[in-house]
């Protein structure tokens, strides 16, 4: 792992899933990775202390950081104090058209909990709604925020000073974002050389035109892989895990050349993946900007996990 020290971010090679860890005020990249905020977040929930006021943006304690991931490029800060430390975390889709926000905070025994999330970007005003999930993970002591958008929002993200989660009945994260837009310049680095590690033309992005999510489609892609999918090997040696997975659409918008760029490390559930997404993935014949037919990539994370486990 290397680790590449600027005046505004921190530049990480390694596994961005395991590359985010507090501390100190900066997220740095050695260690145990998000995991390795155990003693910091376990101390936090020791300490207690009250939440701040929401009125105001709380204000970075640390430099971005930009995690060069398997699979995923991630751009990260921490924010709150020693005793009520908080990291928010940008995932960008390495081929556009989402995002993902990630908020890691003390409380390892929180309740998986879902509902409606708003995320604005100010001084925009740019609204997107959609829904969240938080849940607890005890042995490190921590509650982990997921806030997903269906839409891309680089543009309004790069002049953006200020991000509010607002999670309903689950609270408000409001942060400042100072210098986000270098940050997300070399957020587009990683995100480039990870596209070319592919094979995969990071102009794609650019001219496909992606037809927009709705709730039908979404749904509809949720049924690609089901229980039924399930390996009966890594059922018996109750194995589970999760597997990322790149594939080329072709232009009668079947699925085609489905490969594994994050292995779950069970050979039958990585297999298992690209079955289900080839047999039953469908899209509409792709087009570029021309209104020209045009194939292109799509990827997506799936997690296997045994029924019984928590």
């Amino acid at each position: 792992m290397s680790q590449h020290k600027g005046g505004l971010f921190q530049i990480c090679s390694g596994d961005a899933s395991d590359g985010l860890r507090g501390g100190d005020g900066a997220l740095g990249c050695a260690g145990q990775g998000i995991g390795g905020l155990m003693k910091s977040l376990v101390i936090a929930l020791m300490l207690a202390s009250s939440a701040a006021p929401t009125d105001e943006p709380l204000k970075p304690t640390g430099k971005w950081t930009v995690e060069y991931g398997q699979a995923e490029c991630v751009l990260a800060r921490n924010y709150g104090t020693a005793a009520n430390p908080m990291i928010v975390a940008l995932k960008p889709a390495p081929l556009g058209g989402s995002l993902e926000v990630v908020v890691l905070e003390p409380g390892g025994r929180t309740p998986y909990r879902t509902g409606k999330a708003t995320l604005s970007l100010l001084p925009s005003n740019r609204v997107i709604e959609n829904t969240y999930n938080s849940y607890g993970f005890e042995q490190k002591g921590q509650t982990v925020t997921t806030v997903n958008t269906d839409e891309d929002v680089s543009a309004e993200l790069k002049d953006a000073t200020s991000v509010k989660i607002d999670l309903g009945t689950g609270g408000v994260k409001f942060v400042e974002v100072p210098a986000i837009k270098t940050a997300l310049a070399a957020l587009e680095t990683c995100q480039v050389d990870l596209l070319n590690g592919w094979g995969v033309d990071p102009t794609e992005r650019e001219r496909y035109v992606k037809p927009p999510i709705t709730s039908a489609t979404r749904s509809g892609r949720s049924l690609w892989v089901t229980t039924v999918d399930y390996p009966n090997d890594a059922l018996r040696a109750n194995k589970q895990g999760t597997s990322t997975a790149l594939w080329k659409v072709t232009l009668d918008g079947r699925v085609s050349e489905c490969r594994i760029v994050r292995s779950s490390g069970v050979p039958s559930l990585d297999q298992a993946t690209c079955n289900a997404i080839t047999k039953r993935g469908r899209y509409a014949p792709g087009q570029d900007k021309d209104g020209k037919p045009m194939e292109f990539h799509d990827m997506r994370r799936v997690v296997w996990r045994l029924p019984y486990s928590r």
